[in-house]
C-alpha cells in the first residue's frame, strides 16, 4: 500500500512538472531575449515608425509625442522646451538637405509644412534600433533623416520607444 502511494505521488509530480515546463516553453518561444533583454524585430520598428508618421501626417502632435520614451519627453519637452510640442518633434525630425546649387543646409521642419513621410528602411540590431525616413515639405524640399529608438521600461514593461538627442 505504501509503495502504491509513492508511485501515485511520483506520477502526479511528473505530470505537473511536465505541464509547467510546456507552458513555460511556449511563453519563452514568443519572446526572444538577448542578454536577458527582449529583442525587438524589424516589424516592431516598422510599426512604431508607421504609427508615429500617421500621427504627424494627421497633425495629431500630442499623439505623436506618446511614441517617445516618457522620461525623454519629461526632460526634453517638459524641462528644456517648456512644453513646445512642435519644436520637440521638429528637432527630432532634424536633417540636412541639398539645394539646387549643391549646398547642404540643416533643417528642422515646420510640422505643418510636412506633406509626406516615407519609411525607407528599418534596422533592429541589439541595442540599436533605427529607421530611415524621407520627409517632403510643401515647398518641395525633400530630405532623409534617421529616427533613433531605445528600449525603455514603460509601466514595468520593456517597450520600444522613440528617443532623440539631449540638450
Amino acid at each position: 500500500m505504501k509503495n502504491s502511494w509513492i508511485l501515485i505521488l511520483a506520477l502526479a509530480l511528473v505530470g505537473c512538472n511536465g505541464q509547467s515546463t510546456t507552458n513555460k516553453k511556449q511563453s519563452q518561444e514568443k519572446i526572444v531575449t538577448i542578454n536577458g533583454k527582449r529583442q525587438f524585430s524589424d516589424k516592431d520598428v516598422e510599426t512604431l515608425v508607421t504609427n508615429f508618421i500617421d500621427a504627424i501626417l494627421a497633425k495629431d502632435y500630442q499623439k505623436a509625442v506618446t511614441y517617445f520614451a516618457p522620461e525623454y519627453v519629461s526632460l526634453q519637452l517638459g524641462d528644456f522646451l517648456e512644453d513646445r510640442t512642435n519644436q520637440f518633434i521638429s528637432e527630432y525630425l532634424w536633417g540636412q538637405y541639398t539645394d539646387a546649387r549643391g549646398n547642404t543646409h540643416p533643417i528642422s521642419p515646420d510640422l505643418d509644412s510636412i506633406v509626406e513621410i516615407k519609411l525607407l528602411s528599418v534596422s533592429a540590431e541589439t541595442d540599436n534600433y533605427t529607421a530611415i525616413v524621407e520627409i517632403k515639405l510643401d515647398n518641395g524640399i525633400k530630405y532623409t533623416t534617421e529616427l533613433s529608438m531605445s528600449v525603455e521600461y514603460v509601466n514595468s514593461v520593456e517597450t520600444l520607444t522613440l528617443y532623440g538627442a539631449f540638450g
